[in-house]
């Protein structure tokens, strides 16, 4: 089987088998001839992805559109084909896969600090529980665990750690 060094070549599931990282380079990427922007990236440790470059609003983007497998080839061709076209009209796809991935963050101690700041000021920490947290009794869902970690080793945290988590109850 031929060993493909060049930076454009007809992308086939057997191409892409054959292709091999130059010596001392961590990655390369090989461009599809067929549909513009296409490409597999194969890094030295063998892991090979599919992607696509393009540009948008003046702006070079590439996504990674996922894993080489055997089939899926045309799949992950068809779906570059659709963010290029995206593109042409005015929509960036890799901006908007930021926007998703920020509105789905949880809140931080950062972000829930200001809030029980003020309430200490004004009153009870009974008050900020009912504010913060949800109908539920497990409060380390809104803070992300290192954070929660650091905090109690460090001893900066504004509440006891058994505020933290209720214990379940036993029946009997």
């Amino acid at each position: 089987m031929p060993r493909f060094t060049g930076d454009n070549i007809k992308l086939t599931n057997a191409t892409v088998k054959a292709l091999v990282v130059p010596e001392g380079k961590k990655d390369k990427l090989w461009f599809d001839t067929e549909q513009r922007g296409f490409f597999v990236r194969k890094f030295a440790s063998g892991k090979t992805t599919y992607g696509v470059k393009y540009t948008c609003k003046g702006q070079q983007r590439r996504i990674k559109l996922g894993p080489v497998l055997p089939g899926n080839l045309d799949k992950m061709r068809a779906l570059a084909s659709e963010i290029v076209g995206q593109a042409r009209v005015g929509v960036d796809m890799a901006a908007n896969a930021k926007a998703e991935a920020k509105a789905k963050r949880k809140a931080t101690l950062g972000d829930l600090l200001p809030t029980y700041l003020d309430i200490r000021e004004k009153g009870s920490p009974d008050k900020l529980w009912k504010k913060l947290r949800p109908n539920s009794w497990t409060y380390p869902d809104l803070v992300e665990r290192s954070v929660l970690r650091s905090s109690h080793v460090t001893g900066t945290l504004l509440v006891p750690s058994s505020s933290f988590v209720r214990a379940p109850r036993t029946q009997g």
